[in-house]
């Protein structure tokens, strides 16, 4: 008979090994479209899951701790949070790696490097990104070396780096094409598609957007889809094609809602927003925005989260709430700056300005003005220093707000 020690070690073995069971078999559908029962599933059996995996990191068992997280990491980016997540991570991956298991390390820190960068953590992410290429590159793994090249193409644009994020994504995209995977093509195209965005070569970036959904709408990747419409709504919106950008986020948001990806579905909604700023609706705007920037906030998505506040800040002109413009500005600068976005950057110093010439103090609006036009100038955003130039002119001249 087995004494009382050994029964409870037998059960807390049976525990974790029904826990990453689960977990492991949940992983392909959090990248699916079974996302929303994924996720509600991982919600119903998350104190279970999170008992299990302490126990694991308490025994030492690394491979254990390793495998949980990387088939759970989507679960922290889309739905708890990523600060959470990232404990979670930084735990597991403390941990020494099995003789043998440096390929599920690298699978470990794919989901780190996610957490990291949609945290605004890209120094993080890097650093994750870049041992991930390593490894797949030692090991021979050309469908992980594809896969880190478009991770790093990814974090490349969210550094407003972008002639690396073009290299990274077309290398990306060639060796994908190679090895004939069209998901891994897939997003290499996105990440074309938002650098062109963020460059003002719009449409060049609808030509990837639309390359890439279609990959993805043949293998019946619904979120993707839905994400790509959103990036192409998003060159809409920018080019002033408010019907065209309002059809494609209706469809994105319907989607992404459905399945629970309330990341992605903020992004959209604030994209949504925009719409309705640009339109004059800034009371239906504003509903948005306040909604997602709670959420994002809940997350932890600073650069979402950023995107929002200035949105807000816009809709605060709009309504003569100078003071609120002014502190949602504020904010949202600070925080494009500790994220190192100098994209987000420059339209905070934007929107910031405009505070500045509703007050009627035109040449420090101008200041502004000239400061973002350097940034935009730097990273080779062409609209942006178009809108920059017209600015100039109109900083002199707009009346204060009485």
């Amino acid at each position: 008979r087995a004494a009382p020690d050994d029964r409870m070690r037998q059960m807390e073995d049976r525990q974790r090994a029904w826990a990453l069971s689960l977990a492991t078999s949940l992983a392909p559908q959090l990248a699916g479209t079974t996302l929303r029962d994924a996720l509600t599933a991982v919600d119903q059996d998350r104190p279970n899951l999170i008992a299990a995996f302490n126990r694991a990191v308490e025994a030492g068992d690394g491979g254990w701790a390793l495998a949980f997280v990387a088939a759970t990491w989507r679960y922290w980016q889309m739905r708890r949070g990523l600060a959470e997540g990232r404990q979670i991570m930084e735990r597991a991956l403390a941990l020494d790696t099995p003789a043998g298991e440096e390929a599920l390390r690298a699978d470990a820190m794919v989901g780190a490097g996610q957490l990291a960068q949609n945290s605004g953590d890209v120094a993080g992410a890097s650093v994750f990104f870049n041992e991930v290429l390593t490894i797949r590159r030692r090991s021979g793994d050309r469908s992980g070396v594809t896969r880190a090249l478009a991770d790093l193409g990814w974090l490349c644009w969210r550094q407003c780096e972008y002639p690396e994020a073009r290299r990274q994504s077309a290398e990306c995209r060639a060796l994908a094409r190679e090895i004939g995977d069209e998901a891994l093509e897939a997003l290499a195209l996105g990440n074309l598609g938002f650098t062109a965005h963020c460059e003002g070569n719009l449409d060049e970036a609808r030509a990837a957007f639309s390359a890439s959904r279609e990959l993805r709408a043949r293998r019946g990747d619904r979120r993707g889809v839905a994400f790509m419409q959103t990036g192409m709504a998003w060159g809409h919106c920018r080019g002033n094609q408010l019907d065209e950008a309002e059809h494609l986020l209706t469809e994105a948001v319907t989607v992404l809602r459905e399945m629970g990806d309330e990341r992605l579905e903020s992004f959209a909604l604030d994209v949504l927003a925009d719409v309705a700023l640009r339109r004059g609706d800034v009371a239906a705007a504003r509903a948005i925005i306040e909604h997602t920037l709670a959420t994002m906030r809940r997350i932890g998505d600073r650069w979402s989260a950023a995107h929002a506040l200035w949105l807000l800040a816009r809709a605060d002109i709009a309504d003569g709430l100078v003071d609120d413009a002014r502190r949602h500005a504020t904010e949202s600068l600070m925080l494009r700056r500790q994220i190192d976005d100098r994209y987000g950057e420059a339209e905070s110093l934007m929107v910031q300005a405009d505070v500045l010439r509703h007050e009627g103090r035109g040449e420090a609006a101008s200041a502004l003005i000239e400061e973002a036009r350097s940034i935009r100038s730097a990273i080779g955003d062409r609209i942006g220093v178009t809108e920059c130039e017209a600015a100039t002119s109109a900083a002199a001249s707009r009346p204060a707000l009485k």
